[in-house]
């Protein structure tokens, strides 16, 4: 009878098709939960062909399961091989595993470098935000950025500027007859806040650097880099106003009205992350379909790329600085009606 339930727990883990895994329903979550321990997960080595008695129980981790094998068609040995874990100086200096089998490569948090320092690969995206899992014998991290779609501030992940098609869908279609009688600043509110126009990603991000700046000038304003801060603070200071009159705007009361309710109308609906597949090596799609119907419903690319730290930047006065960080944008994301 074991023998039965060993068999089976294969065959289903290993030979269901992507009609099966779109039945596995669950619901979008809005919100975060805070990491509370740095203890590592281990994932099911996808690659391994030992039967296991416990086939996972979590759909999320089944569905990562399956598409970490897709998008590791060809880097199978970062799973498998030796390795060991170096504290480099030069040509840059860097913290990573090096693999005996290719010891070219530089593998740190969710990213594979060259012996320069530059992003080549993101070893894996998947759903879930567990720390540091393990897959074979490697350490996924986030020290270097994120390897989880769900990971980010609410309204900050990855699956949240997917979902933001949704909302842009309802503003097009006028739900709520929001478009009858609009004024220009509620609609410049509403179109940043669904992902039509971009000017809240673009002057939010000067005023990360402009809060951050004027935080740094406590050290820098004074010493022997202070001619060089100045540079940076000339020219991030003159910003204030820009990004005092666009919050003003964003803080629209029908906007932010409104885009609440629609949020919480498609909380109402079943979404399912049903494949994270890649591309290319810094490329994925990211898919979503409807729970009741299995009808791929959403689709995204998913771009990843290097931040280098450049001079007169907040990043070149940070006391902690990783010119291996990388970020990600959300291109092409479609609701298919």
């Amino acid at each position: 009878m074991k023998r039965i339930f060993i068999t089976l727990a294969f065959l289903i883990f290993f030979g269901i098709g992507v009609s099966s895994l779109h039945a596995q329903t669950q619901k979008f979550n809005f919100s975060y939960s805070s990491i509370e321990s740095a203890k590592a997960v281990r994932l099911p080595d996808p690659f391994s062909t030992e039967e296991r008695e416990d086939p996972p129980i979590k759909e999320e981790i089944t569905l990562d399961y399956k598409d970490i094998q897709q998008q590791s068609i060809g880097y199978e040995w970062l799973f498998s091989d030796s390795h060991n874990f170096k504290k480099l100086s030069y040509p840059v200096k860097m913290s990573c595993e090096i693999y005996d089998s290719h010891p070219d490569l530089r593998i740190s948090g969710n990213g594979i470098y060259d012996s320069e320092g530059n992003l080549k690969r993101i070893i894996l995206l998947r759903r879930e935000n567990d720390l540091n899992p393990l897959v074979g014998n490697l350490e996924i991290s986030e020290y270097n950025g994120i390897f989880s779609i769900e990971y980010g501030k609410e309204g900050k992940s990855i699956q949240d500027k997917i979902f933001r098609a949704l909302y842009a869908y309802d503003y097009t279609h006028n739900k709520y007859g929001i478009k009858n009688n609009l004024n220009a600043n509620t609609k410049y509110a509403i179109e940043n806040l669904v992902g039509i126009q971009s000017k809240d990603e673009e002057i939010e991000k000067i005023a990360y650097e402009y809060k951050a700046a004027r935080e740094l000038k406590y050290i820098y304003g004074k010493g022997p880099r202070a001619a060089e801060f100045n540079v940076l603070w000339n020219r991030v200071s003159k910003n204030y106003p820009i990004i005092k009159a666009h919050r003003e705007k964003m803080n629209n009361d029908i906007a932010q009205r409104w885009y609440m309710q629609v949020v919480s109308d498609h909380k109402e609906r079943i979404y399912v992350c049903s494949k994270i597949s890649r591309i290319s090596d810094l490329c994925f799609n990211v898919e979503y379909t409807d729970g009741s119907t299995n009808k791929v419903i959403l689709k995204a690319t998913v771009e990843f790329y290097q931040v280098p730290i450049k001079k007169y930047s907040v990043e070149s006065f940070q006391l902690v600085q990783n010119p291996q960080r990388y970020e990600w944008r959300v291109k092409d994301a479609q609701f298919i009606e």
